[in-house]
């Protein structure tokens, strides 16, 4: 999967998110501590109280590895696409999955707690 979705992270016109890792306190990834980094995935079916999913870098977490993050609201509102515009930062919750024909598939659990913003 990880080589269908690496085309993404070099194509200049899709936004790319940075995601500040809360909680879980001691996360450690492929882009370094607290830290997730990744091109918006715009050609997905996602659940609806998912804002944005993005690809990221083949991550290892609870023995499982991964390849997208969908991210949702903290306070559970809708964000508007002005909201995501370059500077804003949005509480979020996330959640790690994969993209399978064309639908990301979560892992069904809140795992990580932090902020995004376009980087």
């Amino acid at each position: 999967m990880w080589k269908s979705l690496k085309k993404l992270f070099s194509a200049s016109d899709l936004r790319k998110f940075s995601v500040s890792v809360g909680e879980p306190w001691d996360f450690s990834g492929p882009d370094g501590d607290n830290l997730i980094v990744g091109n918006e995935i715009i050609d997905v079916s996602r659940p609806d109280n998912l804002f944005l999913i993005i690809g990221i870098k083949p991550t290892n977490f609870d023995r499982h590895t991964y390849d997208a993050l969908g991210l949702s609201a903290r306070d559970g509102k809708e964000v508007s696409d002005d909201a995501l515009k370059l500077g804003n930062e949005i509480a979020v919750n996330g959640e790690f999955g994969s993209i399978n024909d064309g639908e990301f598939e979560g892992s069904g659990q809140l795992q990580i707690v932090g902020s995004c913003k376009r980087a």
